[in-house]
């Protein structure tokens, strides 16, 4: 869950979630243990498995969500005017429905220039080989042609 204002990222405070918590039946915000200076939102799902989100950085967070934790997640955006946002950048209207926001267009077209195989950059996937033709094959000439010698 985040919030945007003209291609920005405008942060979700601690204290507005807590207050928009607080007034959720059946939630629970606690500091994390895991995560410094994170909380965690723990609620249960109508069928009573616990679900726990994380608010970080001025955003709200879970990993794999299911269709429920999605459901309860864009309620708790709509209450923060925000935005329920997956890892391909798709911004979700319902746990099936999905749609390209506008500020995450900008976002996609840089990590596509970034994760073109044909952009010029060196990779870090790339740094074996070149090592293996800067060095590795000059020393085993280097090897060969002193072998000869003896």
């Amino acid at each position: 869950i985040l919030r945007t204002k003209n291609k920005k990222k405008d942060l979700i405070t601690l204290e507005e979630t807590k207050n928009i918590i607080t007034s959720m039946n059946g939630f629970k915000l606690q500091p994390s243990i895991i995560f410094q200076e994170s909380f965690e939102i723990l609620f249960y799902h109508p069928h009573g498995e616990e679900g726990i989100l994380l608010w970080q950085n001025g955003e709200i967070w879970t990993k794999n969500p299911n269709d429920e934790t999605i459901e309860i997640m864009l309620n708790l955006a709509k209450k923060l005017n925000a935005r329920v946002r997956g890892d391909e950048l798709e911004t979700y209207i319902t746990p099936h429905k999905k749609y390209q926001h506008p500020d995450d267009i900008s976002i996609q077209s840089l990590e596509q220039v970034t994760q073109n195989p044909n952009h010029d950059q060196l990779r870090l996937k790339d740094i074996p080989i070149f090592i293996f033709f800067i060095f590795v094959i000059p020393v085993r000439i280097f090897w060969e042609w002193i072998k000869k010698r003896k």
